[in-house]
């Protein structure tokens, strides 16, 4: 599927529902949700093989997004992970990093750090499907392989037309 039918997709089951939920506002967590889910299913259906969502890797005390991973291998519980298994830790977010100041992207670097520091033979990857360029504090200082999908076109925070609502990934 291409990178901007992804999107597309994404955008329009995120809207989708946070109709059905009603009130208004950001629905924390599903645009994220669904946009590890939606990658994961392009790895599949490429042919690679991926952790589920939200899982570990043994001596690392943070929860990865997704793992790309040697083919036949079996996690202790859908969860749990080798590291001789692992070959990437990604990092996936819908919107990019977003945060006051740079500390979410301080403990992203340090999450990395520890990942290559115990287990170097492991890349650490970092996606997002889009991320707006005038974001102050973007992933973009991080020094790892990275893919934006698209950039959003560059709106303020609280100017009209902003849609943001707050940070779903």
């Amino acid at each position: 599927m291409p990178a901007e039918e992804i999107r597309t997709q994404n955008e329009a089951l995120a809207a989708e529902f946070k109709e059905s939920c009603g009130h208004g506002g950001a629905v924390r967590g599903f645009s994220g949700s669904l946009t590890v889910e939606m990658l994961r299913a392009e790895f599949v259906r490429n042919g690679i093989a991926v952790s589920h969502r939200n899982v570990f890797v043994r001596g690392i005390r943070s929860e990865c997004d997704l793992l790309v991973v040697k083919p036949k291998t079996r996690p202790k519980y859908e969860i749990l992970y080798e590291p001789d298994d692992v070959l990437a830790v990604l990092e996936i977010k819908n919107r990019g990093i977003i945060s006051k100041g740079d500390t979410e992207i301080k403990k992203l670097r340090q999450r990395f750090d520890a990942v290559v520091g115990k287990h170097p033979q492991i890349r650490c990857v970092y996606i997002a499907l889009k991320e707006s360029p005038s974001y102050k504090n973007r992933a973009s200082v991080l020094s790892c392989l990275m893919f934006r999908i698209a950039d959003e076109p560059a709106v303020r925070r609280g100017s009209p037309g902003n849609q943001q609502g707050g940070t779903d990934a």
